[in-house]
């Protein structure tokens, strides 16, 4: 062998071992998310572009024989906008006097570091200073330790928040982040609006949430997101749950509760109900299953693991959460001709709610409105266009017939303000059936196709972000090349 030909051979040895060191070192695996147990696999890749979101790792150690909880939320926040901040803002929402409940905080850290806490907003708002201050592009830790107390109300009482016929409510149960909006200062403005007695409390981002949640062992939870491990320990049982982008972490809870599951498009769809109500419990996990897959088909599709619908003490109402929505006791008996409707209503909310947010105090209708119209949607695809019960008959009856009989009271108003400024007794008149009208009128105007679009653009936009009137006009307008400002302006503003 010539010394070129060793040479060569060398340099190809060489060659092949680094080709050996490069390949080992590509095939490392990537730690999963610990997020992912929730999404659907083809949803999965989404998570890598959801690194700005904040995060909470939550600890719940629950006594429903006592009435409290003792719990911790840590929150790791990455700060994104403008301006050096020196404090966050927390809503404690159970402290609202609607709620009844006492959130008390033990200690605070910032970073490691005890922090003085200061309460505001009749004790619903908590402002933690940031000992160094926070410049943009940088993250913040903050831990915050607290106990919980809840009411407990008689059996067939409306329940939101707390204990009422052997079921426990708990939504917004821990301190959640304010939404910050920029100014001219280097600080934001937090929001901390005091909501109506009526309409929905909470406003938030989107984030993404870790909860350990330690109860009696033979307590059954439904919750948001998907639980990934329960260890039963003496008598209790601790369970930990993961989600995708949600505006709260909510549970409800009952040792009486029964489960029936079902599937739409990969979805784990349960149903927890009482057991003198399984055949409503189950009924209800259909019309739920029935529904994601009409609104996957129409909007975008739902991409989470697991959707829960939950038997609660809310009379016959509803209210959303994410990746589960709770439905009164008297939709699953003396009511049960409204369980259908009201699931349809439910479901939407997880695309108009928590998938694209909005104020719900400042701008209540630009949810519930499209989320009320949504069912028109679910039951064209059931029953046909002009199917019993119509699509026809559902505008007509549930929103035309109210609205009109508002109207003849001299009593019709402007969509354009806050849930405070409504009165009671026409608040559902007005932010769900006229605004519900108000798309239908888009709708009319722009054609089902582009109507159909919109709807896609919309949620593709604004996908965990935080909507306005603004936004919505301009998806619909994008998608049908028609000005629809003239409907607004009447449908919305009432000029």
């Amino acid at each position: 062998m010539n010394r070129r030909s060793t040479v060569i051979l060398l340099l190809a040895a060489a060659i092949f071992s680094l080709v050996l060191l490069s390949g080992c070192h590509r095939a490392t695996p990537q730690p999963p998310s610990p997020y992912a147990p929730a999404w659907k696999a083809a949803f999965r890749s989404e998570l890598d572009t959801l690194g700005y979101m904040p995060r909470y790792d939550l600890t719940f150690h629950i006594s429903p024989e006592n009435g409290w909880l003792d719990g911790e939320a840590k929150l790791t926040y990455s700060h994104r906008e403008p301006g050096n901040w020196h404090a966050l803002y927390f809503r404690l929402y159970p402290n609202l006097s609607r709620y009844g409940g006492s959130m008390e905080i033990n200690g605070t850290t910032v970073n490691g570091t005890a922090v003085p806490i200061t309460y505001e907003a009749h004790r619903t708002a908590l402002k933690v200073p940031i000992p160094e201050t926070l410049p943009p592009n940088q993250k913040v830790h903050v831990d915050i330790k607290y106990t919980l107390k809840w009411p407990s109300k008689g059996d067939g009482v409306y329940t939101e928040f707390g204990e009422s016929g052997k079921v426990l409510m708990l939504p917004e149960a821990y301190p959640i982040l304010a939404v910050p909006q920029a100014t001219d200062s280097s600080d934001p403005k937090w929001n901390l609006e005091m909501p109506a007695p009526w309409g929905d409390v909470l406003f938030s981002q989107s984030a993404l949430y870790k909860a350990t949640v330690t109860v009696p062992k033979d307590m059954v939870i439904a919750a948001s997101g998907t639980e990934i491990t329960r260890t039963v320990s003496g008598p209790s049982a601790t369970s930990v749950w993961v989600t995708g982008p949600a505006r709260e972490f909510a549970m409800i809870m009952s040792r009486s509760f029964k489960t029936y599951t079902t599937e739409a498009y990969g979805t784990r769809v349960t149903s927890y109900f009482v057991p003198s109500d399984a055949e409503a419990g189950k009924v209800a996990a259909e019309y739920s299953a029935a529904a994601l897959r009409i609104y996957s088909d129409k909007i975008v599709p739902y991409p989470f693991t697991d959707f829960r619908v939950v038997e609660a003490p809310l009379t016959y109402h509803g209210m959303e959460y994410p990746e589960m929505n709770a439905l009164g006791f008297g939709l699953y008996r003396r009511q049960r001709y409204s369980l259908e409707f009201l699931v349809a209503h439910e479901v939407g909310h997880q695309w108009w709610y928590n998938m694209v947010g909005n104020d719900q105090i400042r701008y209540p209708w630009l949810d519930e409105g499209l989320t009320e119209y949504n069912t028109v949607l679910y039951y064209e695809a059931i029953y046909g266009k002009h199917g019993v019960p119509s699509s026809g008959s559902l505008i007509k009856n549930r929103w035309m017939a109210p609205y009109k009989l508002l109207v003849a009271r001299g009593e019709d108003s402007s969509l354009d303000k806050p849930t405070t400024e409504y009165k009671a007794k026409d608040y559902e008149v007005l932010a769900y059936a006229k605004a519900a009208l108000f798309f239908n009128a888009i709708r009319e105007e722009i054609g089902d196709d582009a109507y159909d679009r919109f709807l896609t653009t919309y949620a593709t936009r604004m996908r965990w972000k935080i909507s306005t009137p603004d936004y919505l006009l301009s998806a619909v307008e994008e998608s049908s090349q028609h000005n629809v400002k003239p409907l607004y302006d009447k449908w919305i503003l009432g000029r």
